[in-house]
C-alpha cells in the first residue's frame, strides 16, 4: 500500500469524523444537563406540588379533628339525653 493510498482513505474518514465527535460530545453535554438537573425546574415543580400536597394533609387531619370533637360532642349529648322521659325534660318542682 502506497502513501498516496493511505492519504486517501485517511482524509474522509477524518472529514467525516470531526462532526460526528461534535454531535456526540453536545449529546453527551445535554445528557449531563438532564441527569444533572441544570436550573432545578422540575425539582422546584416537585417541591411546590409537595408543599401543595402537605398543605391539603394538613387541612384533612384538621377536618377530621373537628368531626371527631363534634361526634363526641354529639355523642355525650344523646347519653345525658338518654335517662330522660320521653315527654322532656322533667318538670321543675315548684
Amino acid at each position: 500500500m502506497r502513501a498516496d493510498d493511505l492519504v486517501a482513505i485517511i482524509l474522509p474518514l477524518a472529514a467525516f469524523s470531526i462532526p460526528i465527535i461534535a454531535i456526540m460530545a453536545k449529546h453527551q453535554q445535554r445528557m449531563a444537563t438532564l441527569i444533572h438537573g441544570a436550573g432545578g425546574g422540575a425539582d422546584a415543580r416537585l417541591s411546590q406540588r409537595m408543599d401543595e400536597v402537605e398543605s391539603q394533609v394538613a387541612s384533612s387531619r384538621a377536618e377530621i379533628q373537628e368531626i371527631k370533637q363534634l361526634l363526641i360532642q354529639q355523642t355525650l349529648a344523646i347519653d345525658s339525653m338518654k335517662g330522660l322521659p320521653l315527654g322532656g325534660p322533667p318538670d321543675a318542682p315548684g
